[in-house]
């Protein structure tokens, strides 16, 4: 457990089989070998909300309570519950499937590239371009405007070797100063051609 490695669909899975067999949060992540506090962050980051049902007007009927006290426990879903199928209260639930797909996505969405709209390139350029040809260093930008500039400085690096701002690399000394690292391999075979 020293290492963290994302959730397999298999581990999410026996997440899924686990809950629907009651088995406690602790229980899983024993077996699972991972922190009880990861199982119930992934629980509880896709557990899928479900309305009840209008079967004879249930919903209408505004002094019931729609809230079922099973879910004020650990793990906050319905999959463990026997009456789970035929019942007429609020429900969350936990599918394997969707977590998997859910978390898919995310991956993919956050390696596309630019993940910046229109209209915060213009205020990043507004802000931070007569700051960045007054001779500013990116630590200071940081600093005094971390409400515009609200990602990570290896994002802003590379949004700024893309050319995607006004200003370009060449307007901050220390990043034309740092040479690119040399590959070993390359370095390993030059070394043994003589």
């Amino acid at each position: 457990m020293t290492n963290y490695c994302h959730l397999s669909y298999e581990e999410r899975k026996n997440i899924e089989d686990g809950l629907n067999f009651r088995k406690s949060v602790n229980q899983i992540a024993t077996e699972l070998n991972r922190s009880h506090s990861t199982i119930l962050r992934v629980i509880d980051r896709n557990k899928i909300y479900s309305e009840p049902s209008n079967f004879n007007n249930y919903n209408t009927n505004f002094n019931k309570d729609l809230s079922c006290e099973k879910l004020s426990k650990t793990p906050y879903v319905c999959n463990g519950c026997k009456s789970r199928s035929g019942c007429r209260k609020k429900r969350w639930t936990y599918y394997a499937r969707k977590a998997n797909d859910s978390y898919k996505e995310l991956i993919s969405s956050c390696r596309q590239g630019i993940n910046l709209t229109e209209e915060e390139i213009y205020n990043i350029n507004n802000v931070i371009t007569p700051l960045v040809k007054k001779g500013q260093t990116t630590n200071h930008l940081y600093i005094n405007h971390s409400e515009v500039l609200n990602f990570s400085k290896a994002s802003f690096y590379n949004y700024i070797n893309a050319g995607v701002f006004e200003f370009g690399p060449l307007d901050f000394p220390r990043i034309v100063k740092h040479k690119k690292r040399k590959n070993k391999k390359e370095a390993l075979d030059k070394k043994k051609k003589y």
